[in-house]
């Protein structure tokens, strides 16, 4: 297989982008975020929104029968 500059050139950036953070992928992330958010781009909430589900499992087995 050939080999592509480009592509040595990118995983080299990569690993130093993650020796920089020590592999740490949050880290990582939040850095990332900031970025975005310097340049006005938007940025992703890291919390999760909870769903609520009203069940009501009696009612669900009487539909069945």
């Amino acid at each position: 297989m050939a080999s592509n500059t480009i592509i040595e050139d990118i995983h080299k950036i990569r690993e130093e982008y993650a020796k920089h953070f020590n592999d740490n992928l949050r880290a990582m992330c939040n850095d990332a975020r900031n970025t975005q958010g310097r340049e006005g781009r938007k940025v992703v909430p890291t919390n999760p929104k909870l769903i609520q589900k009203n069940i009501n499992l009696s009612s669900k087995k009487n539909d069945k029968q």
